[in-house]
Parts: structure tokens; sequence; C-alpha cells
């Protein structure tokens, strides 16, 4: 099923999506489109934490961070 010349190729190495300038080409407009939605949710809400006596800040930190999740509460602006 699959040819002999192949059979060493390091197919890890196969990013199709995230090499060099052209990496993919709805990357820019999916920022925009994230932007766009926390811009809105930023000028129709009213936020506060859900626990405001968690810190969130205080963060365990391995070789990446292990993040809590930030539960907020979101009250339509009138």
């Amino acid at each position: 099923m699959h040819d002999e010349e192949f059979k060493d190729d390091k197919l890890d190495a196969f990013k199709p999506f995230s090499v060099g300038a052209r990496d993919c080409i709805g990357r820019n407009l999916a920022n925009v489109e994230l932007r766009l939605i926390i811009a809105r949710l930023v000028f129709n809400f009213d936020m506060r934490l859900a626990d405001p006596s968690k810190n969130w800040l205080d963060q365990k930190g391995y070789l990446l961070w292990q993040r809590d999740p930030l539960n907020v509460i979101l009250t339509p602006v009138n």
C-alpha cells in the first residue's frame, strides 16, 4: 500500500497550516473576527468576577501555565 521509497520519511514534520508567512489563508480573518467579538462583549456588557475572592493571577507555572477557569458574570448595559 505504501511505497518503499518513502518508508523512512518523517511524517511528524509535515505542518500544512503552520509554516511560513503563508501558513493559513484564514488565520488573519479569524483573528479579526475574534477581536470583533471580544470588542462587542466589552462594549455591550458589564463584567465582574463570579468569585472575587479567588486570585486568578496566582497560577501554577511549570513548562506551561496551568490556568484555572476565569468565571465572569455578564450584565447587559442599558
